[in-house]
């Protein structure tokens, strides 16, 4: 992905509206098969018009579950290639994805329900953490590194736009790319930039119409997690609300990066087959997809918010103990 710095100096040149260009925020179905070449002035619509086609989408998707995932996974200085998974979601913020390795299974698992947050890394030292969201929420727990179910919804097209402040879009004609951008408090209370950069003109095939997404520190505008969108598919499902057939775009090819403190990072290069939007899930199904395990691999859990941190005894990326809080 580009750097954001790039991404957040975008031209301030006005274009005047054209008549034709950026029609696919107006169509009920926004994915036509026109391929032609775009041509002409970029069209720039108001920022109510892109926080609508996110929430059209977010509207329709309450889950997604992907079947056959590959994942490479970096962490700490640790690369962690040829993984394969399979990853769930739910709304309100269940998640699941659980990573194997060829015959060796269990290398990677992290999940949240309503109540928890857990992670299980097995490369090198094996780790396994958890919290709960409150205490996450009244700071009596912090991340190794800022994974936040809330931002992976984001980047598959589940999450809405929730603005604490009035959206703005600003548009870059030389890359013909529209930045929609809006401050937004995240579960913990923290307040966070949210930005979601669209292509200008209606794509089509595996062509993302939303190219990339990010979330920043508002006061230094550094990064805190970005997602790259590279290949999408687009489908039509039947909303589950109103039973009316509706387009989704979600994705099969992205790239997710957290940042945390002392520079580390979570990194997930995702390629992402066998979708099924909207899953039924029962309610063995849901304790068994989400319900935290007691132990994984031998591992038991350890409480971050009685720790403060990774497991005491296990080195971080630099090779230094972590401290208490």
């Amino acid at each position: 992905m580009r750097t954001l710095s790039r991404r957040l100096l975008l031209a301030g040149t006005a274009v005047g509206l054209a008549s034709s260009g950026c029609t696919w925020l107006e169509k009920v179905n926004p994915f036509s098969n026109d391929r032609r070449t775009p041509t002409g002035p970029m069209t720039e619509r108001p920022a109510e018009h892109y926080a609508n086609f996110l929430n059209r989408q977010a509207a329709v998707l309450d889950g997604l579950s992907y079947e056959d995932v590959s994942v490479t996974v970096g962490m700490g200085g640790l690369i962690d290639p040829d993984l394969s998974a399979q990853i769930d979601c739910a709304k309100p913020r269940s998640f699941r994805m659980k990573a194997n390795h060829g015959l060796q299974s269990g290398q990677l698992d992290v999940g949240s329900n309503d109540q928890r947050f857990w992670m299980y890394v097995r490369h090198g030292n094996p780790k396994y953490i958890f919290t709960s969201h409150d205490d996450l929420a009244t700071g009596r727990a912090n991340l190794p590194v800022p994974f936040d179910p809330d931002w992976v919804f984001m980047a598959l097209g589940m999450s809405g736009v929730t603005a604490t402040n009035t959206p703005t879009v600003e548009h870059d004609p030389k890359k013909r790319e529209s930045v929609l951008s809006y401050l937004a408090r995240t579960p913990q209370g923290q307040t966070v930039k949210k930005l979601t950069g669209f292509a200008a003109d209606e794509q089509t095939g595996s062509n993302p119409q939303v190219k990339w997404y990010a979330v920043v520190n508002p006061r230094t505008n550094t990064p805190i997690a970005t997602a790259d969108v590279r290949k999408v598919k687009r489908m039509q499902v039947n909303d589950p609300r109103s039973g009316q057939p509706e387009w989704v775009s979600i994705p099969t090819d992205v790239k997710l990066v957290f940042s945390g403190p002392d520079n580390q990072k979570l990194k997930l290069d995702l390629t992402l087959r066998r979708e099924k939007i909207n899953p039924s899930f029962s309610p063995e199904q849901t304790t068994h997809l989400f319900g935290m395990p007691n132990q994984i691999n031998g591992a038991t859990p350890v409480n971050l918010a009685n720790n403060g941190g990774w497991p005491q005894g296990t080195p971080n990326a630099r090779g230094q103990m972590p401290g208490r809080r």
